[in-house]
């Protein structure tokens, strides 16, 4: 194991796991707060966000404990969609694989808080390999978790070999959240695994523009060098991005460092969510007024991804609900009730 290598693992290591470096909530709050989902935070991070409406997606909120109709642990229906343990195939050409339960950060409006940071085993490299081979229309297979990059070099170099064994497999993604919180990560060994195995598609979890640091610009410089395609994945937070002028300058800057705003998604109804969904007619307003403002390059798509799947919002797919909500069409053209 090469020095760099160690060093990620330590800050790793020492990311905040309980009260000690944070603001706390009352006791009772605080035992409460902790059944839901373990605090993680790394030190790096917790100094960029502190102070900000950022600390508020890592810091457990007693608000969390209010748990509204129509959350759910499974917002997006993936569990009925899983026909092995760690695969997900919803939707025709392509398959998701948690690869770890693992995260650099836990944040607080997770879609899958309902296994991150648990123990879990990855699937079975085997049982995978068998099923993409049963299934030749799967052309696209996207890592993701927890976190793929929170993975060593070598377990992550056996999973893309095996995507490389198989040439049905056209487009490989990786969804991540290390290169903006835990930046020392993104290094020679890492790189190198991408570089010669690309082109990877590395979809971003990025919030706001405060989080691109000098250091987060630099490995997403290596990424890049490596022949990585940058894009970025933001969920729209109440109280934290939910402003044009943050929108603005972040997909502007985003764009400026090589990565291409994909998507701008409805924060997932998970349970204790409440207080971080917008509404979606705020979205779309949002979007009007990012398209007034920006090229083509840096406009991200708004999503929605109710259970039957995600849905591109525009101001002429959506009308209003009997129930309160919305009726939306989904990737299929189905019409399908989203709760407000």
């Amino acid at each position: 194991m090469n020095a760099p290598e160690q060093d990620w693992k330590a800050e790793l290591r020492a990311a905040y796991k309980d009260w000690s470096n944070l603001p706390s909530p009352s006791p009772q709050e605080a035992a409460a707060l902790a059944k839901k989902m373990p605090i993680k935070i790394t030190p790096r991070y917790w100094q960029v966000i502190q102070g900000t409406p950022l600390a508020t997606t890592l810091l457990p909120q007693p608000a969390e404990l209010h748990v509204q109709p129509g959350e759910s642990q499974d917002p997006m229906a993936e569990q009925a969609c899983s026909p092995l343990p760690g695969l997900i195939h919803k939707y025709p050409n392509r398959v998701l694989l948690l690869l770890t339960n693992q995260c650099a950060v836990h944040c607080r409006y997770c879609t899958r808080g309902r296994a991150v940071g648990q123990p879990g085993a990855s699937p079975d490299p085997d049982q995978v390999r068998g099923y993409l081979v049963a299934h030749p229309e799967v052309n696209e297979v996207i890592l993701s978790g927890g976190d793929p990059f929170v993975l060593g070099d070598r377990q992550l170099s056996s999973w893309v070999a095996l995507l490389q064994s198989l040439p049905q497999i056209l487009v490989k993604r990786i969804s991540t959240k290390v290169p903006l919180v835990l930046p020392s990560r993104i290094q020679t060994g890492l790189c190198g695994i991408l570089s010669a195995s690309g082109p990877w598609f590395v979809n971003l979890h990025v919030l706001h523009p405060l989080e691109l640091t000098p250091e987060v610009e630099q490995a997403l410089t290596r990424l890049r060098q490596a022949g990585c395609i940058l894009g970025s994945q933001t969920p729209l937070l109440q109280g934290v991005n939910d402003d044009a002028t943050s929108l603005i300058q972040l997909n502007l800057r985003l764009l400026s460092l090589g990565v291409r705003p994909y998507a701008l998604y409805q924060c997932d109804p998970v349970p204790g969510s409440g207080h971080f969904r917008t509404p979606l007619s705020q979205g779309l307003q949002l979007l009007a007024a990012l398209r007034c403002e920006l090229g083509g390059m840096a406009l991200p798509q708004l999503i929605a991804d109710p259970p039957s799947g995600k849905v591109n919002l525009h101001p002429h797919n959506q009308t209003p609900s009997p129930g309160g909500g919305w009726k939306l069409k989904n990737w299929q053209g189905q019409e399908v009730e989203y709760l407000e």
